[in-house]
């Protein structure tokens, strides 16, 4: 049964047509903006775990190997552990985070 977050299938649908490589550039600007913009990590964790639960069949487990950081209140995830369309989905997610800031 897939699980359905209207966000994640409106940015799933935006990088459809994309196979852009993923490399070290993309991967240090996605983790710049995650850096940069903490009000989005709820958001984010929540596509993350959607991604998770239509894709894997380890749905119990914390996503990618993240670690639950009790000093920061938040997850640690090691960007080499998530997969490329992930990290598309989520640029693309910034794409429009930051499209909207600018309005």
């Amino acid at each position: 049964m897939p699980h359905n977050l209207p966000i994640y299938d409106n940015l799933l649908n935006n990088i459809e047509s994309s196979n852009d490589t993923i490399n070290d550039n993309i991967k240090q600007d996605l983790i710049n903006s995650i850096t940069a913009y903490k009000d989005t990590h709820e958001l984010l964790f929540a596509i993350i775990r959607c991604y998770q639960l239509n894709n894997s069949n380890n749905i119990t487990n914390l996503p990618f190997y993240c670690k639950y950081l009790k000093t920061k209140k938040g997850y640690k995830f090691d960007i080499d552990n998530i997969p490329d369309k992930l990290v598309r989905v989520m640029v693309e997610f910034y794409k429009l985070h930051e499209k909207s800031m600018d309005k």
